[in-house]
C-alpha cells in the first residue's frame, strides 16, 4: 500500500470520527445548553409579541383616522375637507419617510428599548392631545389646521422609530433559514392593526354615534400602554444576554462549543499536525471574530446606499407602498361614494386581511425556492391585473367589491409585506458587509422611509384627480413595480437555473459511481481479483487430479 492510499484512508477514518463526534454532541445535550435553548425561545416569543402589538397599535392609530375621514368632512363648522385631509396625510407621511431616513440610524446606535419605547410614547401624546382639543373644541379655523399640521409632523416623527426598531429586534432574535415565514407572519402586525383601526372607527362612529374627537384619545392611549410595555421589558440583544444567535440558525449561549464544532468540521478534516498550539490559536481568532462583530460599529447612512439591491429594492418599495397607502388612506372614502357607506367596514377588513394572508404565503414560499423575486413578481402581476379589473367594472356591488378587494389585498400585500420584513433584514446581514453588520435599523429607515416620502406625494395628488380615478393611479403604479423587478427576477432565475444543473450533475455522478460499486461487488461479474480467487481455489482440485 502506497502512501497516498494510507493517506486517503486515514483521512477518511477522521471524517468518520469527526462525523461521529457530531452526532454525539447534537444528541446528547448538556442541562446547560437545554435551558438556554428554553431561554432563547421564551425570548423569542415574547419579542415577538410585544412588538407585533405594538406596531399594531400604531398602525391601528392610522386606519382609524381614514375610517373617521367621512365624519371629519362632515363638521362643516370646521372647514377640514379633501384638500386639508390630504395634506395632512402628505406631512405625515413626508415626517413620517425623513423621520425614518435620518432617526432610522439611531436605531443601530441606541438602545432599542428606549428607541421604540419612547418613540410610542411621543405618539400616544400627540393624538390624545388632538382629540381633546377637538372634543373641548378648543381651537377653530386657521389656528386649527396650524395646530394640526404641527401635531401631525410630530406624530409622523415619533412613529418613524418603530419599523427600524422592531424589525430590528427580530432580526437579532431570529435566523435566516426561517425569516421569511417568521417575518412574514409578523409583518401582519400592520394588517391586524388596520383592522383593528378600521373596526375602531366604525363601531365609535356609527355603532355608538360618538364624536369623532374620541377615536385619537382611545387609539392613543393603547398605544401608551403599549410604550410602557416596551421601556419596561423589551430586551432586543441576545448577546447582553449571554445567548448567542447564528444568522444560519445555529442558537446556543455557549460560545466555546459552537466554535469546537466549526473547528472540528473545518480545521481537523485533512489536517495532520493537529498541534494543541494550532488549536488554541484557532478559537482564539474565531473569539476575536465575535468579539468586532459585536462590537461593530453601525454603518453610515450613505454606505447603506451602497449595500447590493438596496437602492433597487427602496424604489420597488416605494411604489408598491405607494399603492397600498393609498388604498388604506381613500379606500374608506372611496367605498362612501360608492353608496357604501356603512359596509365600508367589511372591505376595508377583508382587503387587510388579504394582505396577511398573502404576506404569510409569498414568505413561506420564498423560503422555500430560495428567491423572492420568483414569487414575487407572479404574485405583482396578478394583483395589477385585480386593479385593472376594479376600473373596468366599476361596480357599486358589496360583493364585487368584497372579493375583487381581497384578491387585491393577497396579492398585492405579498410582495409588500415580504419586502417590508425579511428583505430589509437579509440586505442588513449579507456577507459582503463582513464584521460590519450593524446596518439593520439603518436599511430599514432607509427604505421604508423612501417609500413613505413617494406616499406622501399620492396623497396630495389623490384629492386633485378624485377617488373615482384613483384606480388608473395605482394601475400605473402596480405596472411600474413589475417592471422594476425584471432584473432581479432574471438574475435570481439563472442562479435557480445554475443550482438545478449543479444538483442534476451532481446526482449523475453519484448514480455513476453507486452503478460501479455494483458492478464490483457482484460475484457473477469476472473480476481480476475474482479471477485471482477462482485460480488459487482450483489448484487443489488440479493437484488432486493429476496425482
Amino acid at each position: 500500500m502506497n502512501q497516498s492510499e494510507k493517506n486517503s484512508q486515514q483521512k477518511q477514518k477522521d471524517i468518520e470520527i469527526i462525523t461521529d463526534q457530531n452526532k454525539v454532541a447534537k444528541q446528547e445535550k448538556t442541562p446547560r445548553q437545554l435551558q438556554n435553548e428554553k431561554r432563547i425561545l421564551k425570548y423569542r416569543i415574547f419579542t415577538f409579541a410585544v412588538t407585533f402589538c405594538s406596531y399594531a397599535a400604531a398602525h391601528c392609530i392610522r386606519t382609524s383616522w381614514s375610517q373617521i375621514k367621512p365624519q371629519i368632512k362632515d363638521d362643516k363648522q370646521y372647514g377640514l375637507d379633501t384638500q386639508f385631509l390630504g395634506y395632512m396625510d402628505m406631512t405625515f407621511l413626508l415626517s413620517y419617510g425623513f423621520g425614518l431616513a435620518i432617526l432610522g440610524r439611531l436605531g443601530d446606535r441606541l438602545n432599542l428599548r428606549f428607541f421604540t419605547g419612547f418613540g410610542m410614547l411621543g405618539t400616544s401624546i400627540v393624538l390624545m392631545t388632538l382629540g381633546a382639543i377637538q372634543i373641548n373644541h378648543a381651537l377653530t379655523g386657521g389656528a386649527q389646521k396650524a395646530v394640526f399640521i404641527i401635531l401631525w409632523i410630530i406624530n409622523g416623527l415619533c412613529e418613524s422609530t418603530g419599523m427600524p426598531g422592531f424589525v430590528s429586534a427580530m432580526g437579532n432574535w431570529f435566523s435566516k433559514n426561517s425569516r421569511g415565514a417568521i417575518m412574514g407572519f409578523w409583518i401582519g402586525t400592520t394588517n391586524t392593526g388596520d383592522i383593528m383601526g378600521y373596526i375602531l372607527g366604525g363601531v365609535m362612529t356609527y355603532s355608538m354615534n360618538l364624536y369623532w374627537g374620541y377615536v385619537p384619545i382611545v387609539s392613543g392611549f393603547m398605544l401608551g400602554v403599549m410604550g410602557v410595555i416596551l421601556l419596561l421589558f423589551l430586551r432586543p440583544y441576545p448577546e447582553k444576554l449571554g445567548l448567542f444567535i447564528d444568522e444560519e440558525g445555529i442558537s446556543n449561549a455557549d460560545q466555546e462549543q459552537i466554535q469546537r464544532r466549526k473547528l472540528n468540521s473545518s480545521f481537523m478534516i485533512g489536517t495532520e499536525n493537529k498541534t494543541v498550539e494550532a488549536i488554541e490559536d484557532y478559537e482564539s481568532k474565531i473569539r476575536k471574530d465575535v468579539e468586532e462583530q459585536r462590537n461593530a460599529k453601525p454603518v453610515t447612512f450613505f454606505n447603506a446606499w451602497l449595500i447590493p439591491n438596496v437602492a433597487l429594492y427602496a424604489l420597488i418599495f416605494s411604489v408598491i407602498k405607494s399603492t397600498i397607502y393609498s388604498l388604506l388612506f381613500w379606500l374608506p372614502t372611496y367605498l362612501d361614494d360608492k353608496s357604501l357607506k356603512g359596509l365600508n367596514v367589511y372591505i376595508t377588513c377583508v382587503f387587510d386581511a388579504g394582505i396577511f394572508l398573502g404576506g404569510f404565503t409569498v414568505g413561506k414560499l420564498s423560503d422555500r425556492i430560495g428567491k423572492r423575486s420568483v414569487i414575487m413578481v407572479p404574485s405583482l402581476f396578478i394583483a395589477t391585473m385585480m386593479i385593472l379589473t376594479v376600473i373596468l367594472l366599476n361596480s357599486s356591488a358589496f360583493g364585487a367589491n368584497f372579493v375583487l378587494f381581497f384578491i387585491v389585498g393577497v396579492f398585492l400585500g405579498g410582495p409588500y409585506n415580504v419586502i417590508q420584513s425579511a428583505i430589509m433584514i437579509d440586505l442588513a446581514k449579507q456577507k459582503g458587509l463582513a464584521k460590519n453588520t450593524r446596518a439593520l435599523a439603518t436599511v430599514t429607515g432607509l427604505i421604508d422611509g423612501c417609500g413613505a416620502i413617494i406616499s406622501a406625494i399620492m396623497q396630495v395628488i389623490i384629492p386633485f384627480i378624485g377617488t373615482s380615478h384613483i384606480f388608473y393611479l395605482l394601475f400605473g403604479l402596480a405596472c411600474s413595480s413589475l417592471l422594476f423587478l425584471i432584473p432581479l427576477l432574471v438574475k435570481d432565475t439563472k442562479s435557480l437555473l445554475r443550482r438545478r444543473q449543479r444538483k442534476i450533475d451532481f446526482m449523475t455522478s453519484q448514480n455513476q459511481l453507486h452503478g460501479q460499486n455494483q458492478i464490483l461487488s457482484d460475484p457473477n461479474i469476472p473480476t481480476l481479483q475474482n479471477l485471482n480467487d477462482q485460480k488459487y481455489s482450483n489448484e487443489p482440485l488440479q493437484n488432486e487430479n493429476r496425482a
